[in-house]
């Protein structure tokens, strides 16, 4: 089936840049001492560990001074933990603050601030807030009784509301993605700006050494506004534990989709054919087919993404799924 993009104007009858908390990076990537710039939400910002605690500050990437462009390529840079501008060599904590200005008698301007970004870090993950202040916060989990992440991405045309859709969109498990059985355990329900809900999906895994495993999993999936989208699941059969995160960054017309999979650490049905092998390389095989296979859901689901066309009154089967109680969540970040 062809990727290729279609062309096309005011796809989705809402905003690209919904309220809520966004991807900016890993934090094995943000290192002391280091300033990044990038693109985010259609903004150039930057990113920098300030303070003793290296705390993440990010910041609309121009000065308030006089407006020069403060990543890297254009001369900012940090010093003693400072960023400072390559203009006029004003200097900025990590709260935004002008603190100095190149000439030491001579006081930073009234109110010159930097306009932030809020920003969580949470089980190695950097987000930003788009929308203004925090309406709401995303969970710290517990990490312990987990590997360290695998990571993923794609680039997919179109809008975030779509992506994660597909949670409540049952029938597609099926016809897109191979699934034998799609049952819901717990209804979605909505909490504030959580939503959640759960479903018990048979499956068959093609492994090398132990080819098409029928399995079942139950899965347990989480969305703080649209931008955080975790869900953990369990497979009895396989004795496997999984974590996963799809975190999407919207550009104009166009997505960016940093994904993620952690494994239980402990020793698994699935990996008895690695027993000959170190544990810590044993579970890092494991974790890369888990990701592989999300590799190939996600691409699956891509091929439908960039050529779909949104019905805002589609005409809906009893076996669709809760496709409008999922809608009526996503108004709440418009």
């Amino acid at each position: 089936m062809s990727t290729q993009r279609p062309v096309s104007k005011n796809r989705y009858p809402f905003t690209n840049n919904p309220e809520g908390w966004y991807f900016l990076a890993r934090s094995r990537d943000v290192r002391t001492a280091k300033l990044h710039g990038l693109r985010w939400l259609g903004n150039e910002i930057v990113m920098w560990r300030s303070g003793l605690d290296k705390d993440v500050s990010v910041a609309i990437a121009f000065c308030p001074h006089l407006g020069a462009r403060l990543t890297p390529e254009y001369g900012g840079k940090l010093i003693d933990g400072m960023l400072v501008c390559p203009f006029h060599g004003f200097r900025y904590d990590g709260s935004g603050t002008c603190i100095a200005t190149a000439r030491a008698s001579e006081v930073p301007p009234k109110n010159c601030r930097l306009k932030m970004i809020p920003v969580r870090e949470a089980n190695g993950i950097i987000l930003g807030y788009h929308g203004g202040k925090p309406r709401f916060d995303v969970p710290v989990l517990n990490d312990d009784g987990w590997t360290s992440k695998s990571w993923g991405s794609a680039s997919v045309h179109t809008h975030i509301q779509e992506v994660v859709e597909n949670v409540v969109d049952l029938n597609h498990f099926c016809h897109v993605h191979g699934y034998t059985r799609v049952d819901v355990v717990d209804s979605p329900t909505i909490d504030n700006c959580h939503f959640t809900t759960s479903t018990e999906v048979s499956a068959r895994l093609n492994v090398p050494l132990m080819r098409h495993i029928g399995y079942s999993v139950d899965i347990e999936f989480h969305l703080w506004g649209l931008g955080y989208f975790f869900w953990e699941s369990y497979s009895p059969k396989v004795g496997l534990r999984t974590r996963h995160w799809v975190l999407c960054v919207p550009d104009n017309d166009d997505l960016t989709l940093h994904y993620a999979v952690s494994v239980g650490d402990n020793d698994s049905t699935l990996a008895a054919p690695l027993k000959i092998l170190p544990g810590s390389l044993r579970r890092w095989l494991i974790r890369r087919l888990v990701l592989n296979e999300m590799d190939v859901t996600i691409q699956q689901d891509t091929e439908i993404w960039n050529g779909k066309s949104y019905r805002e009154k589609p005409h809906l089967i009893p076996s669709d799924g809760a496709i409008f109680k999922y809608r009526q969540f996503c108004q709440e970040f418009y």
